[in-house]
């Protein structure tokens, strides 16, 4: 099936590990208390996801 980081890749559209965080460091960033970072790298998640959408939803969509 394949990971977000993977499928960004593919399509050209900017990774959210593009910025350093990787879901690997989301439990040592909540321990110490950097909040901010882990909404940070969840926000690319969601930016990610939402463009491959839109590449899905104009161009693949049959």
């Amino acid at each position: 099936m394949g990971s977000l980081h993977l499928w960004t890749n593919l399509f050209g559209i900017e990774s959210p590990k593009a910025n350093g965080v990787t879901g690997d460091d989301v439990k040592t960033l909540f321990k110490e208390k950097k909040f901010i970072d882990i909404a940070k790298y969840n926000l690319g998640d969601l930016k990610a996801t939402g463009e491959l959408y839109e590449k899905w939803d104009n161009y693949l969509n049959i």
